[in-house]
């Protein structure tokens, strides 16, 4: 499944055609958008049709959710948390650092 959305400097609807090479079965966008080749999930706020298509996959949600950003000191962060959390009786947490994104953004087709 291909979320096809429109940004402020890229529209992923002309990412479409090649999502759709590239084996993508189903496309989420907006009703106007052109998709030949695959399912349509039309919607006028496809980020938010998205998600909800989404949200089964990672499901069940922990009760307590903690997301640690920034440039420096993350690992620390987390570390010094699991840590306390331990120290407080709290069972062992689960961790998944997420991939940073890429150092380039990518080009616009054309």
């Amino acid at each position: 499944m291909f979320g096809a959305f429109r940004g402020a400097r890229f529209n992923g609807e002309d990412f479409i055609p090649a999502a759709i090479q590239a084996g993508a079965v189903a496309i989420v966008a907006h009703p106007d958008a052109v998709v030949e080749g695959a399912l349509h999930f039309a919607d006028p706020e496809p980020r938010r049709l998205f998600a909800r298509l989404a949200a089964p996959f990672f499901a069940p949600v922990p009760e307590t959710l903690v997301a640690v950003t920034g440039t420096n000191g993350k690992t620390s962060t987390v570390e010094l948390t699991r840590q306390l959390w331990r120290m407080g009786g709290i069972a062992r947490p689960r961790s998944a650092p997420l991939a940073s994104p890429p150092a380039t953004k990518p080009s616009p087709p054309g």
